[in-house]
């Protein structure tokens, strides 16, 4: 199968930076060049995150655990769209396009994501 000149899809969603990249690297370059996905093995994470979510809202970030900064749950299952992401210095044609979990407002100023 040849390579397309463009691949199938620009936007890389935030879980597949997290469970794409740490099960099969090869399936996820597949998905995003030639669009080949395989079938979702767990039907009930939407659901189990929407609950885990409201469960955190306004939650103290230590009483999650103890080594997180001070701070509070501020936000939680928004639509996030990034600029072009920058590879070596030049602007790529990927973005991070999806659903954030939680974000924490740090007493510090930082927010956590």
């Amino acid at each position: 199968m040849k390579k397309p000149i463009k691949p199938a899809r620009e936007n890389i969603s935030p879980s597949d930076l997290t469970f794409g990249l740490s099960t099969c690297k090869r399936c996820l370059w597949i998905k995003y060049w030639y669009k080949v996905i395989m079938p979702g093995q767990f039907p009930l994470v939407g659901t189990m995150a929407s609950l885990q979510e409201e469960h955190f809202q306004g939650a103290d970030m230590p009483t999650i655990d103890p080594s997180l900064r001070p701070g509070k749950v501020t936000k939680w299952g928004e639509w996030v769209k990034s600029k072009p992401l920058m590879v070596n210095g030049v602007e790529s044609r990927w973005r991070i396009l999806g659903k954030y979990d939680l974000v924490s407002t740090n007493d510090d100023g930082t927010i956590g994501l």
